[in-house]
């Protein structure tokens, strides 16, 4: 008596595509990762020069720094708003320019404001164009 064996199922198109859609996530994590990598070289290279330009490209990089209110009473101060820390979700955004206006506009109202804002450098914005030949 032969041996039954089991029927070999094809995968479906929905089994395929899954499949694709799965391998595409992970070229794109790899692609992120290279593309982290290759732009803290360029980051390296260009030291503090905003732009540059090669024979072949125009390379640019925005900095900024972002601001984050780190007190929650100095928070609520600023808001004038009493027991709505917690309950309602969001995130109190500073206007850079108004805050850098107030240092030179009013000194020491700056200066007590200013102790309660966390001040850390913006991840560098790349913007390279491949020049026209």
């Amino acid at each position: 008596m032969a041996a039954l064996e089991e029927p070999v199922t094809q995968p479906t198109e929905l089994d395929v595509l899954a499949y694709e859609w799965r391998w595409a996530c992970i070229e794109e994590s790899e692609a992120r990762k290279k593309k982290w990598r290759v732009e803290e070289q360029l980051l390296k290279l260009m030291g503090e020069e905003n732009k540059l330009e090669t024979e072949f490209y125009k390379i640019g990089i925005t900095r900024g720094e972002e601001r984050r209110i780190t007190d929650p009473g100095m928070l609520e101060l600023l808001c004038s708003a009493k027991g709505v820390q917690g309950l309602v979700k969001w995130k109190a955004d500073l206007d850079g320019r108004k805050f850098t206006a107030l240092r030179e506009a009013l000194p020491d109202v700056y200066r007590e404001i200013a102790q309660y804002i966390e001040v850390k450098p913006r991840k560098p914005q790349l913007k390279i164009e491949e020049l026209q030949q």
